[in-house]
Parts: C-alpha cells; structure tokens; sequence
C-alpha cells in the first residue's frame, strides 16, 4: 500500500502531497484497530477453549506450508483459500465447520446477518482491510504457535457499551516445532 501511494505521490505530486501520504498510510493502519482486536481476542479465547480446533486450523495451515501454498508471510491471497479460517442456527457454540459443511446458499445466508462491521449505508469501510489483517494474523499466528489460556477452567468477562472489552483471558504462547 505504502508503495503505492510513493508511486501516486511521485507521479502528481501537486495532487498527492506527503501530507496526504501519511495521511492515507494513517487511515490505512488504524482503521478498525479496535474491531480486529475485540474480533482477534475472541478468535484466540474460543480456539484456546477447544484445543480441537485450534489443531484442525494448524493443520490446515501447516498443510498449505507443505504444497508450498503459502509464503511467509502469507499473503491474503493464499490465505483465501484456507476453509478453516474462523454462525447460523448454533451461534452460540464455537463451531467454525457450519461454513464449511453448508451449502453455498446457507453460507451466503449466514453472512448476511453479520454486521461485526456494521450493514448497507452504515457498513464500515475498512471491513476488507480489517478482514485481511484478522486472516493474516490469525494464519501467523497459529503457524508459529500453540496458544493456551494461563487458566483453561476460567471464563473470560467481557463488557459492552461503545466497544467490547474483554478480560479475565492470560493467554500462553509455545513456539511450535
């Protein structure tokens, strides 16, 4: 992105000015800072709670390491392809299979009643950017390390009003062989 806006900079200077470089880079890194936290804290605590998954999401991933599928990092064109990558009648339970096992028309159906990000007029535009950090994130992450909660038996707390907050979730990270 940076590049890009050099290269736009450099070629109408009058019309991209540094200032709205750093603007723009600005924008561009801080947008939706608070939802990929919230949205990547909540991936970490339930992946954390079922051991199960969190081993399904890193064989998914080491697999694509091994067809030499993903390059390091991984870019968020190689990680769309990745099925496993973290609703419906059961949203209330952590099962990240009901977007794989459904048909198209469920899933389409599902994602429409997603408004992590707000829906129609209000959508938030930096939902794709957002969605491309969460998925790079989350893929690294879980590449490189276990994750565990400091208290397995222990439910975090988590608090509404303009944002979620979450706590009461000390994670431990293994570096993975």
């Amino acid at each position: 992105m940076l590049n890009s806006f050099l290269r736009l900079q450099k070629t109408v200077p009058e019309k991209f000015t540094i200032r709205d470089m750093i603007a723009a880079s600005y924008i561009n890194v801080i947008t939706a800072h608070d939802v990929v936290a919230i949205t990547l804290r909540a991936v970490v605590y339930y992946l954390a709670k079922d051991p199960g998954v969190q081993k399904k999401l890193q064989k998914e991933i080491s697999d694509a390491e091994a067809a030499s599928k993903l390059s390091t990092p991984a870019k968020y064109s190689e990680i769309t392809s990745l099925s496993y990558l973290i609703f419906g009648e059961d949203s209330r339970l952590f099962n990240p299979e009901r977007w794989i096992e459904r048909e198209l028309r469920d899933v389409t159906r599902m994602k429409s009643n997603v408004f992590t990000f707000g829906a129609g007029a209000r959508n938030c535009i930096g939902k794709n950017l957002a969605m491309m950090q969460l998925t790079k994130i989350i893929v690294e992450l879980y590449r490189h390390f276990d994750v565990k909660l400091a208290g397995p038996d222990k439910e975090w707390s988590v608090s509404g009003g303009w944002l979620t907050r979450q706590s009461e979730m000390e994670t431990v990270l293994t570096k993975r062989e």
